[in-house]
């Protein structure tokens, strides 16, 4: 620990100031920072900071006592022009009190970059606000949060009584545990706020409110997730006719961001006149998970004085990705009509509710409680959840003209409570849209797997249909995992939704498929392709032993007795395979990386050799698959023991195995109308095996022949877990068991052809396997949402397998040796391949 006073030297000429590794602390309480940027100081142990220049922190600045103590304070007349840049083992650490990480006291031009760790327990950890009221601060100049970087705070950045021109852009970590992560009060922001990293907020992420202006776009490309609110402005009213808080601007959230609110309104604006407008893009997420909350809420005027244009969001909405809340949109102003677009990509789940003008080409899922004071223009498709009320009430209201285009559709979903009354839905009418002017230019109406659908009316002013319910035979005959689904729908509002959202048998199927926690049977093909791939190792260096002279590979020491190491690299495809009631088990392809490392020791007897070892691998395994953004990863560990005994010609080789794995997985619900929120689990697997091959040498001249006989046994065991997720297909899984045992035949055949410096040693092995256990991947699990009990069965499996060994050995005459080699693996719909290059020297 030092006084910063004593580490820092005097600036050099290029007025760069950096802070050395090391712990450095104030001195006394009553100072207000580690560093101040100002002309000329009082104390005469701080250290003065030049007012153009750059600090550079490669230490830690702490504050430990010290209420308003700061660590970097800009507190100059003359507009100081200073950069920060915090280094990756940079800190500046706020451990109580009321002062900021960086506070601008007064107007500087300063850029900021931070790669280390910035935290501050009470308070935001950037403050622009003045010292006194009498001083204006404008800060100008960049703010990064570099990828490497971390902020924790109370708050992020509080603008009071001040302005900042810049942009701030977060491509690092943000956590704030108060009420804010930026907060404007009585102050302006010019510039954009953008977010490329993961940014957490207990409060609000953006709060505005007073006379606040913020002239920029909120921009998301990453994950934001706040626990009160994505966005909240709200404006006190002045004396003349303007709102206080003005947005000019736009809130855009890229292609594959996520923005969550996971308790109040996601953006709420209240007294505020907002000039741009909203935007989520393709495949980008939007998300309001408080029950009676909007992920878009507009609230009325605090009072009749209200100016023209507050109140309203003057570009709209438009949606071409996923927004989804109890309410998507809330429009409680009655001054003003939010036009919202919901594009052709684009899904939308929730009510509406407000003076809205809706104009949906994509997938509008919505229920009782949606009422526009608007109109609605439809082209896409319109997805209603009929309740026992829509016997005399409609679904959807709309005040002003709906227009149903042609080849648009209106699907119609019973609600959870109605399928499960069999006294209805028995041929009855219910009423499913109102307006003011109906326009039917040609819409489907279709019902859903469940039910049977008949429009009873689509002129005036009232759509109505009769709706007749379906069986969990009838919707489904001969798959019992269909079957097991619809069942367990029954039991679950959250399954029962998705389920009835379908239309047709095939997209049952296809969620019956999505919902298979282990679809390709990746937990068990996982395990035995790393199994495969690590017991080959021994085996091929007990096979090459037999063949070549004993020699050193890399880190070899003499082969009779020695540690020795081979990279292990392999890659593996499954097709898609059906079940026996024709349910699809989705194929994938699988990479293989890691290493073996083993000790082996040789034994030569005069009538026998035995050679003996033990080896480590370490393995990673990522598995895709087909069609799918799901990721399963897998860390494997394996301990193997190994032999071989050689008696004149005869042979037997064994390995004996065991692994563990960790499984880390992230599958989504891949269909249309379906929450793509992801569904993830860990867990772990063991496994374990034993392989042993007898075979038999016959020479002849430069030839070798060897029949082998084989067998194999593969157990693998896997932990019973659950599934993360808000989503109604998140899963608790039984603990699962799955053999292999296997019975094999083949011949390997070499042959030696002499070189002018050295010999070429070609040899084949071709083997054939059939697995006399013929197990099926069995999957037993419960869902979490109090689904019921699932039980899913895999596919037939494949019980003929081949397997053939290739290498190429040159040896020169000077004791180098050169070995390439290639495995495959194979069978109906499978095959995987492994290559291995070696390089050894005869002593």
């Amino acid at each position: 620990m030092a006084v910063l006073s004593i580490a820092i030297g005097k600036a050099n000429a290029a007025q760069t100031i950096e802070v050395p590794e090391g712990e450095y602390r104030l001195t006394s309480g009553s100072d207000s920072a580690l560093i101040v940027v100002r002309s000329s100081y009082p104390d005469g142990h701080r250290f003065r900071v030049p007012i153009n220049g750059t600090i550079i922190v490669r230490g830690s600045l702490i504050m430990d006592n010290g209420f308003t103590a700061n660590g970097v304070l800009f507190d100059d007349t003359e507009n100081p022009d200073v950069d920060i840049n915090i280094l990756p083992t940079g800190k500046i650490l706020i451990n109580q009190g009321g002062g900021s990480n960086i506070k601008f006291g007064r107007s500087a031009f300063s850029n900021l970059s931070n790669k280390g760790y910035l935290y501050n327990r009470d308070s935001e950890i950037i403050g622009i606000s003045p010292d006194s009221p009498s001083q204006a601060t404008s800060v100008t100049g960049k703010f990064i949060n570099e990828s490497l970087g971390i902020m924790e705070g109370a708050g992020l950045m509080r603008l009071y009584e001040g302005e900042f021109n810049g942009d701030f852009i977060n491509e690092g970590t943000i956590t704030t545990t108060g009420s804010y992560g930026i907060s404007l009060q009585l102050a302006s922001y010019y510039g954009n706020i953008i977010n490329k990293g993961t940014w957490t907020s207990k409060g609000y992420a953006l709060h505005i409110n007073d006379a606040s202006t913020f002239s920029g776009n909120f921009e998301n490309h990453g994950t934001i997730t706040a626990s009160d609110g994505l966005v909240r402005i709200t404006g006190d009213k002045p004396a003349t006719d303007d709102a206080f808080a003005n947005f000019d601007g736009s809130i855009i959230n890229r292609s594959f961001g996520v923005m969550t609110a996971e308790n109040g309104n996601g953006f709420e604006f209240k007294d505020v006149a907002f000039s741009g407008s909203i935007t989520n893009e393709t495949s980008a997420r939007m998300i309001a998970k408080g029950d009676g909350k909007a992920l878009i809420y507009i609230g009325a005027a605090s009072d009749s004085n209200e100016s023209p244009n507050e109140g309203n969001i003057a570009g709209g909405v438009s949606n071409d990705g996923f927004m989804s809340g109890y309410y998507v949109v809330k429009n409680d102003n009655p001054n003003h009509t939010l036009e919202l677009s919901n594009g052709s990509s684009g899904l939308m789940t929730g009510r509406l509710a407000g003076k809205i003008n809706l104009t949906n080409a994509g997938l509008f899922q919505t229920e009782r409680g949606t009422i526009l004071t608007g109109n609605f223009n439809h082209s896409g498709v319109l997805e209603l959840t009929v309740d026992a009320a829509a016997a005399t009430t409609p679904v959807m209201d709309v005040s002003g003209t709906t227009t149903l285009a042609s080849g648009s559709a209106v699907w119609v979903t019973p609600g959870f409570e109605l399928y499960n009354n069999d006294s209805l839905m028995n041929g009855e009418s219910y009423q499913l849209l109102s307006a003011g002017t109906l326009t039917d230019n040609g819409a489907g109406v279709e019902g859903s797997v469940l039910t049977s659908v008949n429009v009873v009316s689509n002129t005036g002013n009232i759509l109505t249909v009769t709706i007749d319910r379906k069986t969990p035979e009838e919707v489904s005959p001969g798959s019992d995992a269909t079957r097991a689904v619809v069942e367990a729908a029954t039991r679950s509002k959250s399954l029962f939704d998705l389920v009835a959202g379908t239309l047709t048998e095939a997209d049952l199927k296809k969620l019956v498929q999505e919902n298979w926690v282990n679809n390709s049977a990746a937990t068990q093909q996982m395990n035995l392709i790393v199994q495969e791939e690590a017991v080959s190792i021994p085996l091929q260096r007990m096979s090459t032993a037999r063949s070549f002279s004993r020699g050193l590979s890399f880190g070899d020491q003499q082969a009779s007795k020695g540690i020795w190491m081979q990279i292990l690299a392999a890659a593996a495809s499954q097709d898609s395979r059906k079940t026996g009631d024709g349910d699809l088990v989705s194929g994938f392809d699988a990479d293989v990386d890691g290493f073996s490392l083993g000790l082996e020791n040789s034994l030569d007897k005069g009538l026998y050799d035995i050679t003996y070892g033990a080896a480590v691998t370490v393995a990673d395994v990522k598995a895709d698959k087909e069609n799918s953004i799901d990721d399963n990863r897998l860390k494997n560990y394996q301990l193997s023991m190994y032999g071989s005994y050689t008696r004149d010609e005869w042979y037997v080789d064994g390995v004996l195995n065991f692994g563990r794995s960790k499984h880390d997985r992230v599958r989504y619900v891949e269909l249309p109308g379906i929450d793509p929120s992801p569904i993830e689990s860990d867990f772990h697997s063991n496994h374990y095996g034993l392989k042993l091959l007898a075979g038999v040498i016959f020479p002849y001249w430069n030839t070798m022949l060897q029949p082998v006989l084989g067998f194999n046994y593969s157990r693998i065991v896997s932990d019973s877990y659950r599934e993360k997720s808000t989503s109604a297909l998140a899963q608790a899984v039984s603990s699962q068991t799955y053999q292999k045992i296997e019975l094999g035949a083949g011949l390997e055949m070499g042959r030696l052809y002499e070189l002018e410096k050295g010999t070429l040693e070609p040899s084949v092995r071709l083997m054939g396997w059939y697995d006399i256990k013929g197990d099926k991947v069995k999957t037993d699990s419960v869902l979490i949402d109090g689904g019921g009990a699932l039980n899913f069965e895999g596919a037939k499996p494949v019980r003929d397998s081949y397997s053939a060994s290739f290498s190429l050995t040159y040896r020169r005459f000077d004791n180098l040796s050169l070995v390439l080699g290639y495995d495959r693996h194979q069978k109906s719909g499978y095959r995987s391949n492994n290559y291995s290059f070696k390089m050894k020297y005869d002593f």
